[in-house]
């Protein structure tokens, strides 16, 4: 079975979940390495939520994390609700609708951060950008799925060459009071320039903060393809990462790049408020 980790919810949410749930809908973003699951209601916005590791049966680790998401929210597990997917693994799930990676994510990051422009959505295995106009609707975006120096899995790889743990990293970026560079385009070279600061020896926080720099420079790359414009949004696993978001306020010269909560169930959220439309016809 999947490994389960379940977000938290406002309990004062879950009191107020009518017993009726047909204004409720679901969201099932299928990733290559995690499912996330939300249960979004129209007035009170995400009411459960859960992500489960994807394995080798995206199926049943979406069944599993809708599952957790509606108990979550205080619905019985099998309970009938419209539901969309996306994700990469969408199509190995049968649910009411399928909905874009990038329609769900600019739709779950708008409604997260209601008037944002920019949505920058770094995951484990890619990043892209989608430049939203005033209406909220995707006027273009890019993507970047060919080197993982674009993406949380570049993170993964520096975990290792450092023996330190994600959380670890993170705060040693934002104590950083020097300045390191990793000009590689690819996780691999990454890894050898890392090697190479730690022999000199640099300390530690500069690498870190020199870590999340380069995703940054990457990140804002994608953004200038599409076109800049605040306020932005940084969803997806990486928008966890403070030295992340700190490193691309930097990049972009604006306080104006927030990391809202549940920044993992954009996409979900996404999915979810395209099964209400659906829906509402």
């Amino acid at each position: 079975m999947p490994a389960t980790v379940a977000g938290d919810i406002d309990k004062d949410r879950q009191e107020q979940i009518p017993k009726d749930s047909c204004m409720l809908t679901a969201g099932v973003d299928i990733g290559s390495r995690f499912v996330k699951a939300a249960i979004v209601d129209p007035e009170r916005g995400l009411v459960g939520r859960a992500l489960v590791t994807t394995g080798f049966e995206p199926a049943e680790a979406a069944a599993q994390a809708l599952a957790l998401a509606k108990q979550q929210a205080g619905l019985a597990a099998d309970a009938s609700l419209p539901t969309a997917a996306t994700g990469a693994g969408q199509r190995e799930a049968s649910f009411d609708a399928a909905v874009t990676d990038v329609a769900a994510a600019a739709a779950g990051a708008r409604h997260l951060v209601a008037d944002c422009r920019l949505v920058l959505d770094v995951g484990a295995e890619s990043a892209r950008a989608i430049k939203l106009d005033e209406a909220g609707r995707v006027a273009n975006f890019a993507l970047n799925e060919m080197c993982a120096a674009g993406a949380g899995s570049f993170v993964e790889s520096m975990v290792r060459v450092l023996d330190a743990s994600f959380g670890e990293l993170d705060q040693w970026s934002l104590r950083s009071t020097g300045r390191a560079v990793i000009t590689a385009q690819c996780a691999v070279f990454a890894e050898s320039e890392v090697v190479s600061l730690l022999h000199k020896p640099t300390p530690r926080e500069d690498i870190a903060k020199a870590i999340f720099e380069s995703i940054a420079a990457r990140t804002a790359s994608l953004a200038r393809r599409v076109g800049v414009a605040f306020p932005i949004a940084v969803v997806g696993g990486a928008a966890e990462s403070q030295g992340f978001v700190a490193a691309l306020k930097r990049e972009f010269k604006s306080e104006a790049v927030f990391a809202p909560e549940a920044v993992r169930f954009a996409g979900a959220i996404g999915a979810a408020l395209e099964a209400r439309r659906r829906r509402e016809g």
